[in-house]
C-alpha cells in the first residue's frame, strides 16, 4: 500500500513539475522562474511535513551558503536566525519566492531555493510578517513579507553585529505570542535555566533535534547545540533517585571521511565513546563518496576534525534493528530501519544525490534509495572485513568478536562497492 502511495505521489509530482515548467520562464542567468500566483496553489500538497520545519530550510540555506556560524533566537514574539554565509543580493532577495523550484545545482540557487521555501512555509503558518536582512556589498538591504503576494523593501535597515551577513526574522501573531507566553509561564523554571529540551517549543525543538550533524556552529538561544548522541552511553531516569542505562556505547565507529569542505557532508560526532574507531579515506564528487584506502585506527579524537559522508556505528550486540539517519545540508531528514541493513548497526549518512519531493524534505522511495542502502550494506561488510584482516580484536570479548565477524560475513573484496 505504501509503495502504491509513493508511486502515485511521484507521478503527481512529475505532472505538477511538467505543468509549471510549461508556464515558467528562464531568466538571464539561466535560472528557471515561475509565476507565483499560478504555482502556489499547485504546490500546497507538497508543503513541509510540519509548518515549523520551514526554519530548518532556512538553516539548510545557511549551510549551503557556506555559513560556519548560525545563531537562532526564540522569544514569545519573534523567531530570528542569523548566519555568516554568502547572502542573496538585493535583486535576488526582492524576487526570492521565484526560486521555489530552483535545482540543487549550482549551490547558490540551491541556497536561494531553501530560503524561499523557508519564507513561503513560514508565511503559510500565519505569522504577522517575515523579514530578511542581507549585507549586499557595503550596504544593508531588507525585504518584509506581510503575505505571499504582499511585500515591501524595509527602510532604515539596521546592520547585524559581528560578521553575520543574513538575518531571517518571523514576527508571531498576537494569538501565537500569547500562547507561547502561557506555555513558558507553565514550564519548569529549572528546565528553562538549563536549556532543557522539555522547556523548548516545537520550533526550538526542531533545531535541537535535527541539526546535531550540521557542519557549522549552531547556537540555540545563546547556547551551543548539544553534541550528537551517536555512539554514546544513554541513561534514562528510572526513578527520582536513580537512573538506568538505556543504551551502551558503540563497540566500533567507522568514519567515511573526505577532505572536501562540502556542505553536503557531516560534522563527525566526536563525543562517541566507542571502544574502537576507524577512518576510511575517500573523496566526495558529484556522484557521491568513493573509497580510496583501507580503514586505519583512530587513536586521538583531537586529530579528527574532517567532515564525513557517513559514520557507521557498530553496537555491542545485534539485538536492535539496523538503522540509518539521512542528513541533507546539515538537517536530519529521516531515520529508517530497512531490512537490508544488518542488525546492531546504526549509521548517519548524507542524503546528497537522493531524489526529494517538492518540499525538498521528503525522500522519494524508489531505485535510488534502494541502491544507496544496498551500497551502505556492502560498504559495512567490506570495511569490517578489512579491519578483521589487519588487526586482532584483543580489546573485545569473545561475544563481541563473534558479533563483528558475523557482520563482516564473507565479503573480502577490496575493489569497493560503487555508490549510485
Amino acid at each position: 500500500m505504501a509503495e502504491t502511495e509513493n508511486t502515485q505521489t511521484s507521478n503527481e509530482l512529475l505532472a505538477v513539475l511538467d505543468g509549471l515548467r510549461s508556464e515558467g520562464t528562464m531568466n538571464s542567468s539561466g535560472v528557471f522562474t515561475i509565476d507565483l500566483a499560478k504555482a502556489l496553489p499547485k504546490l500546497e500538497k507538497f508543503q513541509l511535513p510540519k509548518p515549523h520545519f520551514g526554519l530548518l530550510k532556512v538553516i539548510q540555506s545557511a549551510i549551503v551558503s557556506g555559513a560556519s556560524k548560525i545563531e537562532t533566537h526564540f522569544t514569545t514574539s519573534t523567531i530570528r536566525i542569523n548566519h555568516n554565509g554568502t547572502a542573496p543580493n538585493s535583486h535576488e532577495l526582492r524576487h526570492i519566492l521565484s526560486y521555489l523550484m530552483a535545482p540543487d545545482h549550482p549551490t547558490h540557487e540551491r541556497s536561494l531555493r531553501d530560503l524561499a521555501i523557508g519564507i513561503n512555509t513560514t508565511l503559510a503558518r500565519g505569522s504577522s510578517w517575515v523579514e530578511v536582512r542581507v549585507k549586499d556589498e557595503d550596504a544593508w538591504v531588507g525585504q518584509r513579507w506581510l503575505s505571499r503576494e504582499e511585500s515591501e523593501q524595509t527602510q532604515k535597515v539596521r546592520p547585524l553585529d559581528g560578521d553575520f551577513t543574513t538575518s531571517f526574522e518571523m514576527r508571531r501573531t498576537i494569538a501565537q505570542a500569547a500562547s507561547r507566553a502561557f506555555k513558558t509561564a507553565n514550564t519548569d523554571i529549572g528546565a528553562l535555566m538549563r536549556g532543557s529540551r522539555d522547556a523548548l517549543d516545537e520550533d526550538s525543538r526542531a533545531v535541537f533535534d535535527r541539526c546535531r550533524h550540521a557542519p557549522a556552529d549552531i547556537q540555540l538561544n545563546e547556547r551551543s547545540l548539544p553534541p550528537s548522541m551517536f555512539g554514546r552511553t544513554v541513561s534514562k531516569r528510572w526513578s527520582i533517585l536513580s537512573t538506568k542505562q538505556h543504551r551502551r556505547a558503540n563497540l566500533m565507529d567507522i568514519y567515511l571521511v573526505c577532505d572536501e569542505p562540502s556542505a553536503h557532508n557531516l560534522s563527525p560526532p566526536t563525543r562517541s565513546e566507542a571502544t574502537l574507531k576507524y577512518v576510511v579515506e575517500g573523496e566526495f564528487t558529484g556522484t557521491g563518496w568513493h573509497k580510496k584506502a583501507k580503514p586505519y585506527r583512530l587513536t586521538q579524537d583531537s586529530d579528527f576534525s574532517r567532515r564525513c559522508f557517513a559514520v557507521i556505528g557498530v553496537r555491542t550486540r545485534n539485538v536492535s534493528p539496523g538503522v540509518v539517519t539521512l542528513v541533507k545540508d546539515g538537517v536530519d531528514l529521516t531515520t529508517m530501519a530497512p531490512p537490508i541493513l544488518n542488525r546492531g548497526v546504526a549509521t548517519v549518512m548524507s542524503a546528497e544525490g537522493l531524489a526529494l519531493d517538492l518540499s525538498h524534505f521528503r525522500i522519494i522511495q524508489g531505485p535510488a534509495i534502494e541502491e544507496r542502502l544496498s551500497w551502505l550494506s556492502s560498504m559495512i561488510k567490506e570495511c569490517l572485513s578489512e579491519i578483521l584482516e589487519s588487526i586482532h580484536l584483543d580489546d573485545l570479548d569473545p561475544e563481541e568478536q563473534s558479533h563483528i565477524e558475523r557482520l563482516a560475513g564473507s565479503t573480502h573484496s577490496h575493489s569497493g562497492p560503487q555508490l549510485p
